[in-house]
């Protein structure tokens, strides 16, 4: 594979979305706030085919291999989102940051690792799987923890938590448990 084709398999999975959401965000503001609530559920639906064929082609490997690449993958997930909460904690940042920290480097972006190894960039075909357990790892991991934060309440002032839809509460109106 050269590295053109790379270059722009790597831009497609990253920059590409990115660059959608900041031009939706500024052309049609309202539009993004409409959209945001049903945006991971479709993430979710684009990345589970991808998923489901990596592990359907490798099943065998998957019963050889799978409670070590989830050992492994439990591991790197789970110390990304103990470090991302502890570094800014030692700094003294508040729990909004380490939150968000916690999040950010608990998820690392494991489909951009399984988009590059199905694009023949890996020598073995156990690298696409790995990324794809590591996708599924990351994604349980991280929405039982932010279920858990939102459940067990923020400990956070009501002017720095925001509502579903991306605003703080009104002034007056904390935001209750469930929303």
């Amino acid at each position: 594979m050269d590295g053109w084709r790379l270059l722009l398999d790597v831009l497609q999975v990253v920059l590409l979305p990115v660059a959608a959401g900041v031009a939706l965000k500024r052309s049609a503001p309202r539009l993004a706030r409409t959209l945001a609530p049903v945006m991971p559920t479709l993430a979710v639906l684009a990345i589970v085919p991808i998923v489901a064929s990596i592990v359907g082609s490798q099943r065998q490997a998957l019963l050889a291999q799978g409670p070590l690449l989830l050992l492994a993958a439990l591991l790197l997930h789970g110390i990304g989102f103990l470090l991302g909460w502890l570094i800014p904690a030692a700094a003294g940042q508040p729990a909004v940051v380490r939150r968000t920290l916690s999040i950010e480097v608990g998820m690392q972006n494991s489909d951009l690792a399984v988009v590059l190894a199905r694009s023949a960039v890996a020598a073995s075909p156990l690298t696409a799987l790995t990324g794809a357990i590591s996708a599924v790892v990351h994604a349980v991991l991280g929405s039982l923890l932010a279920s858990g934060w939102r459940l067990g309440g923020s400990g956070l002032p009501a002017s720095s938590r925001v509502s579903a839809s991306g605003r703080p509460p009104a002034a007056g109106h904390p935001r209750s448990p469930g929303s």
